[in-house]
């Protein structure tokens, strides 16, 4: 018979820890001061290793482009420039890991501009300098989609009784409005195209009344932009969107602070922006004047790169998305971990969460649709799970949704597998379905644990996988509500 060994102390006074006062993100400065205005990142030639990556940085100086290699940990100079009156945008393709070299600048109250070998050459995409409203503000250039750099799409200040989107799907030859009339006279921060293998990639944009988007996957280019969907009446100067290998992410600079300060917040493709995550580097906001960002998703660590140019200077941020079985033992935190899929713990295999970290699960979403649900995910522990919080600086499982409603069940919980090793102290576990729930437990110990906001049970154990007799399982609720 399996051995299990329940360790309980439930305490009457149980300190929350607030998730702003966790140390959450490692922020890195690249290099010296520039004031950035426009930022990309192109993938390296092993997107797994995280090796051969160049980052490419166009500077606010006016018409001067600048890159930047961590090979180098310089900035450099490109071999030339476009010729352009001030560079506000500009966007990398790795097209077959091409180390960058399809690239696209705008100009502003000009034109655009590509280069397909890495700056030596740069050319005009066509008819871009005759369109009705030309101050650009920002550019996309989808990724991985069909035809490849045929579809640009720009966004532009606010002109009178004239569009503030347009788009080409033919490299320029033909230009029209995206969203029909629905973005006349509108300001347009930034312009965000979600990663989609479609023809017509679904859209967001920054505004200063908030977050739009296209109401529509896969949406005709004229159906109206839908909003604000997130950030009502709050200026939202710059949009990021990340492709998370089956999932996609988007990261939002929202002006927050005095003086055009931003902080920063992240959300998945479950729900767009229904849902979201602040970003707090240490124990502070962000609270920098938000230029640009540009981000990219490595599979091999689940690590978002994000590179975020502010007014005095870029930062890296890395910012952990999991997903899917372990290869070997890994630590995770201090800082939030977000969890967009099931997570399996195999046999052999540890993870140990480090005091002050914040799982945070994708409310209502499992990116495999597998496990105990179909729609939300769980950490299913075959192996072994060490959570050892700290007093006052607890480790912290709950929805993504916790700070817009503290009250739903998102998420499915915590699978103790046949023969799994579970310990948990000063943890709290919230807004799941389950807290731990499992069959033939090995070894299971929970002590000074919160179980709040659970809907079935706090810890439900059983000697049978698929039947429940009353005189051999073990059903226990912890604390509920």
């Amino acid at each position: 018979m399996s051995r299990c060994r329940l360790i309980l102390l439930i305490v009457g006074v149980f300190t929350l820890v607030s998730p702003s006062a966790i140390a959450q993100h490692q922020w890195t400065s690249l290099g010296d001061v520039f004031w950035v205005s426009g930022a990309d990142v192109a993938c390296g030639i092993n997107w797994v290793s995280q090796t051969g990556n160049r980052y490419l940085i166009a500077s606010n100086a006016g018409d001067s482009l600048y890159s930047w290699r961590p090979v180098d940990n310089a900035w450099n100079w490109p071999q030339n420039r476009p010729g352009a009156n001030k560079i506000i945008s500009f966007k990398v393709i790795d097209l077959e890991h091409n180390f960058g070299n399809i690239a696209f600048c705008s100009a502003y109250n000009d034109r655009i501009y590509y280069t397909i070998d890495g700056g030596v050459d740069w050319s005009q995409v066509p008819n871009s300098q005759d369109l009705a409203n030309k101050h650009f503000t920002s550019m996309e250039v989808p990724n991985g989609i069909e035809n490849v750099g045929n579809i640009v799409m720009v966004a532009c200040t606010a002109v009178e009784n004239q569009p503030s989107t347009f788009y080409t799907a033919d490299g320029g030859s033909n230009w029209a409005p995206i969203g029909g009339s629905s973005s006349v006279g509108m300001q347009v921060n930034d312009l965000e195209s979600y990663p989609e293998a479609a023809s017509r990639p679904v859209m967001a944009i920054g505004t200063p009344g908030g977050i739009y988007q296209k109401a529509e996957l896969g949406g005709a280019w004229d159906e109206p932009w839908g909003g604000p969907v997130a950030f009502e009446g709050t200026n939202v100067p710059v949009l990021e969107s990340v492709d998370l290998q089956g999932d996609w992410a988007q990261i939002a600079a929202v002006e927050e602070g005095l003086e055009g300060g931003c902080n920063l917040y992240f959300t998945t493709s479950s729900d767009p922006w229904s849902s979201y995550i602040p970003i707090r580097p240490g124990n502070e906001p962000f609270d920098r004047v938000v230029k640009d960002m540009a981000g990219i998703f490595w599979a091999g660590s689940g690590n978002i790169s994000c590179y975020v140019a502010t007014d005095d200077g870029v930062y890296k941020l890395k910012n952990p998305v999991k997903s899917g079985a372990l290869v070997e033992s890994e630590i995770w935190g201090p800082g939030t971990i977000v969890v967009n899929g099931d997570v399996i713990i195999p046999a052999g295999v540890t993870l140990t969460i480090e005091p002050g970290t914040t799982v945070k699960f994708v409310y209502n979403f499992d990116k495999f649709g597998s496990g105990s649900s179909s729609v939300k995910s769980e950490i299913l522990v075959y192996g072994t799970l060490n959570a050892n919080g700290e007093t006052g600086n607890e480790i912290v499982f709950q929805s993504s949704r916790h700070e817009l409603d503290p009250n739903g069940n998102d998420w499915y919980g915590i699978y103790a597998g046949v023969g799994s090793n579970i310990t948990m102290n000063n943890c709290i576990v919230r807004e799941a379905d389950y807290g731990i729930f499992g069959y033939k437990v090995g070894d299971l110990t929970v002590q000074k644990c919160l179980f709040d906001h659970i809907g079935s049970t706090g810890i439900y154990l059983s000697l049978y996988q698929y039947s429940n007799p009353p005189q051999e399982s073990l059903h226990l609720k912890v604390l509920q509500g």
